[in-house]
């Protein structure tokens, strides 16, 4: 693999610097020694921006590496801390209806044997006031308390159940909101961690595209230099000047050849 990357490597600089060579020798055969100095300027910025950009990018992509990990972690807290909170909620809010529901069924439990207990102190003193007035129908009277304790257990027994589902009640609603809060909040923490990712994304990609943009633009001048080195000498051979600076393009591949058999 390293053999093959450093092949092309070499292979695609050798391109390169053939292709400028051509223009040199161009520039050269017409004696315009400024194209010439243009020309290698610009392979030289060609050079340094394709490696300034190489390591300016696998920073980024090293950075981003890293900023991802830290984004996962925070964020991951932040999700965990989300549900040790919902849990606490839901707890205190299952605990808060435990004890209404103790304290209610209490009341019920106390407020019945307050009214036997009252039952039956009346029956009894009903019982009492007939040993001593014989005008008293007990056994009316006792109907009677029995029938009003009968009614206030009924009407009692309502208020408990209605009571018990007004709590219910409040307890699913209270349930219900912490959920659908929870829900929201674990929603935004898992958008919030995606854009986060998405953003280092975004950022290696504006910068991958600053840096082809920036060696797109040096090689389309580089490409009108060349051009113009072609049409120099074209225009210098017409005129039928001296081509003794022409130079002939060095072959690379018998030391593209040699570097990769090293590799190996």
């Amino acid at each position: 693999v390293v053999t093959n990357f450093l092949g092309s490597t070499w292979s695609n600089m050798v391109d390169r610097m053939t292709q400028v060579w051509g223009g040199i020798r161009d520039a050269l055969a017409a004696r315009d020694l400024s194209l010439v100095w243009k020309l290698i300027c610009l392979a030289l910025k060609r050079e340094w921006t394709t490696l300034v950009g190489s390591l300016r990018l696998a920073w980024a992509k090293f950075i981003g590496f890293f900023e991802k990990i830290g984004a996962g972690l925070w964020y991951g807290l932040l999700a965990a801390s989300e549900i040790l909170f919902h849990g606490i909620e839901v707890a205190w809010i299952e605990t808060v209806a435990f004890f209404e529901e103790a304290w209610m069924s209490f009341v019920n439990i106390f407020v019945s044997a307050w009214q036997n207990a009252v039952k039956f102190i009346r029956r009894v003193w009903n019982s009492i006031k007939g040993m001593f007035d014989s005008s008293i129908d007990v056994e009316a009277e006792d109907a009677k308390i029995v029938q009003e304790a009968e009614k206030q257990a009924r009407d009692r027994d309502v208020a408990f159940a209605d009571e018990l589902a007004r709590a219910e009640k409040e307890r699913m609603r209270k349930r219900r909101e912490a959920a659908e809060l929870h829900e929201g909040t674990m929603a935004v923490i898992g958008q919030q961690s995606i854009d986060r990712e998405e953003a280092i994304e975004m950022d290696n990609k504006r910068i991958a595209d600053e840096i082809g943009s920036e060696r797109a633009r040096i090689e389309a001048e580089l490409a009108e230099a060349i051009e113009e080195a072609r049409k120099a000498r074209e225009a210098a051979e017409a005129e039928g000047a001296d081509e003794g600076l022409d130079l002939a393009v060095p072959d690379f591949s018998g030391k593209i050849e040699e570097l990769t058999r090293k590799l190996e």
